[in-house]
């Protein structure tokens, strides 16, 4: 959407310092329609599950500091990053409008493949 950034931006820049990042709310459309089902900041939630959309802005020290993505994990490496930035005392924040509209096609068959002959060592 536009100014999505500007708008995450402006909430970090007023943010307390234990926020680490900021996301906000994502939209469907096309096959299937509404919210992705982002909340509030609660660490007992996001134990259990992620609630955070790909519409996250990261505080650049802090990101650096807990070691970025773990680039050993294939899936989920996002929900790992907020857990970890979790056990260091650093939080999200969640801006409660729709910045990111996400088409959803309907599902056809699912494609299986092994990712890890795709992994690179670095």
């Amino acid at each position: 959407m536009p100014a999505a950034i500007e708008h995450l931006y402006k909430i970090m820049e007023g943010s307390e310092s234990d926020i680490g990042y900021i996301y906000a709310q994502m939209e469907y459309f096309g096959h299937k329609t509404g919210l992705f089902p982002s909340q509030e900041f609660c660490p007992k939630a996001l134990a259990k599950g992620n609630y955070i959309s790909v519409t996250c802005l990261f505080n650049k020290a802090k990101f650096l500091e807990i070691g970025g993505f773990d680039r050993g994990l294939v899936a989920r490496e996002d929900w790992e990053l907020f857990i970890r930035f979790w056990h260091q005392g650093v939080k999200g924040e969640l801006l409660s409008e729709p910045i990111l509209k996400c088409r959803k096609h309907k599902e056809a068959n699912k494609i299986r493949f092994n990712t890890q002959k795709y992994l690179v060592e670095t």
